[in-house]
């Protein structure tokens, strides 16, 4: 009975003492800032481009695909998503020129990129939107010829 009643008041401090006194297992995890204002550009399906951390765990919640997923999936080889995280990595580095990102835009079918406030917007995206509360930027690719966007 005595470890039950030392469970309940573990889990519970949280709720009636200052957050700095209470044990890192029960202190509330940061907010987030929605990616609503993204999701209104993008259609669900759609992949976008980003590394950002809380927009590749956030934009599938809005049925957003992103190119590098940071879950492991079923469908997807784990060779494939580390190539595609490469991918994604090299694209927003700046040392990829225009052939290179191009490529990369073609092999997974990007139209979209978010990218932070300090990466800096390809020449060939046009910026659409940006978070007031983060400074993120989404930039639109062309659409490239014979696709059937």
């Amino acid at each position: 009975m005595a470890a039950a009643g030392t469970g309940f008041v573990f889990a519970q401090s949280g709720a009636v003492l200052p957050e700095q006194w209470t044990p890192p297992q029960t202190r509330r995890l940061p907010a987030w800032h929605s990616y609503a204002w993204a999701a209104s550009s993008v259609r669900p399906g759609e992949p976008v481009l980003t590394d950002q951390r809380e927009a590749v765990r956030s934009l599938p919640g809005f049925g957003i695909d992103t190119v590098a997923p940071v879950w492991s999936d079923p469908a997807l080889p784990e060779k494939e998503r580390r190539a595609r995280w490469r991918a994604t990595h090299w694209y927003l580095s700046g040392r990829a020129g225009t052939a290179r990102r191009a490529e990369i835009a073609r092999r997974y079918d990007i139209r979209w990129l978010l990218l932070s406030r300090w990466q800096r917007v390809p020449k060939e995206a046009k910026v659409l939107d940006f978070s007031r509360e983060t400074g993120e930027v989404l930039a639109k690719l062309p659409d490239r010829k014979g696709s059937s966007r």
